[in-house]
């Protein structure tokens, strides 16, 4: 639940405000009577017995961890006119986990030149390097996240050193060009289509997904049919964490791979052998109901934006870019990349974001089977032995 920051200044009236002086007030005095606490039970420890010591030490960490939890609560509390101006505030209740626990957090408000004012002033002139930094040729989104001015920047775009028009193709699969993207039917069609390209090909594949959820969708759908019996599936959520599921996806060939969140990014680095078949299972758009991202929206719409185009596509290509970027990490890397998503197909934004790719790599819309014909026909063509 977002806080609009008139409301938290009326919410914590008079009585409040006293309160957390109070608090402010007792939180500044207990570092030092830590330091006295920690000094009084060395004195101590030295002459206790080992059951005794292991719960003094204990009882100081927990002491240390009050003072953390109070300091940060002061911090998130501090709301002077002028940093409450600067902040996004949002409450969180856990209500399956821990009803009764809430969570108050806070982030810079995007308005805020926070880099503009606070970091660059202190460096040379700063360079920003990267392969997907730009989303479009005309987008202010960029220059807007990092508070630099266009008319100040110089933009210099170098040449890759290979060409990626022979190294692989890309499908835009539109067998489910009518359905909805939130459905059943969507987690059917993405199982059975994942399950199809991974039996044709039998190499390594990793599908990215935009979310936990529709992961464990898909793969529940793949165990029922008795899939992940017969083929090794890695899923993100439901084996572990992403550094855990990749070490065992690097380790096993052949292997499928679904995951969301920071494999998209560049973080993760299959390169050669280990990523030849890359499915991307949902387009990467940033929810709605993130409190932070409705805090830009909003400010977005209050300085006269669509934050739909301004915001969300310009993201949404940038990750989408990243996304196919796991495929060709090398100049010997070569695979096929699927777009299972119909809505880069059959949304009007579905064009500008494929326009502003800017990829070599071919890209053609075509069904399913047609698609995993002309992949086997792809790889037919490749070296039979990569792993030397």
């Amino acid at each position: 639940m977002l806080i609009p920051n008139n409301l938290l200044q009326n919410f914590l009236g008079g009585e409040q405000l006293v309160l957390i002086s109070q608090l402010a007030e007792a939180t500044n005095k207990l570092p030092k009577m830590l330091e006295r606490l920690k000094k009084r039970l060395n004195q101590v420890l030295n002459t206790a017995n080992p059951t005794d010591a292991v719960k003094l030490t204990k009882f100081v960490d927990l002491i240390q961890q009050l003072v953390t939890y109070l300091t940060d609560l002061m911090d998130a509390l501090n709301i002077n006119a002028t940093t409450l101006n600067e902040r996004v505030y949002w409450i969180s209740v856990n209500s399956a986990k821990d009803p009764l626990t809430i969570r108050l957090s806070f982030g810079i408000s995007p308005d805020v030149q926070f880099l503009a004012n606070n970091v660059y002033p202190f460096f040379e002139p700063v360079t920003f390097t990267g392969a997907t930094l730009l989303p479009s040729k005309k987008s202010q989104y960029t220059f807007n996240s990092l508070q630099i001015k266009p008319e100040e920047t110089k933009v210099r775009r170098m040449k890759s050193e290979y060409s990626a028009a022979s190294k692989a193709k890309i499908f835009l699969v539109d067998d489910f060009a009518t359905g909805k993207v939130d459905s059943p039917e969507f987690s059917e069609f993405l199982a059975h289509s994942i399950m199809e390209i991974f039996q044709k090909s039998q190499r390594q594949t990793l599908v990215l997904f935009n979310s936990l959820a529709m992961i464990r969708s898909v793969y529940q759908i793949m165990h029922q049919e008795g899939f992940t019996a017969n083929n090794l599936v890695l899923a993100q959520g439901v084996h572990g964490t992403a550094t855990r599921v990749s070490r065992r996806f690097i380790h096993n060939e052949p292997a499928l791979l679904l995951g969301a969140n920071t494999f998209w990014q560049g973080g993760v680095d299959f390169p050669g052998h280990l990523l030849e078949n890359l499915v991307i299972a949902q387009l990467p758009f940033d929810s709605p109901e993130d409190p932070y991202n409705h805090a830009r929206y909003s400010i977005a719409k209050r300085q006269g934006h669509n934050p739909f185009y301004s915001i969300t596509i310009p993201r949404t290509t940038l990750k989408l870019r990243q996304g196919i970027g796991r495929l060709l990490r090398t100049p010997n890397d070569f695979g096929t990349i699927y777009v299972l998503d119909p809505r880069l197909l059959t949304r009007h934004y579905g064009e500008t974001i494929i326009a502003n790719l800017r990829t070599d790599i071919p890209i053609q819309r075509i069904n399913l089977a047609q698609a995993v014909n002309q992949m086997e026909q792809f790889f037919a063509k490749q070296p039979i032995n990569r792993k030397d």
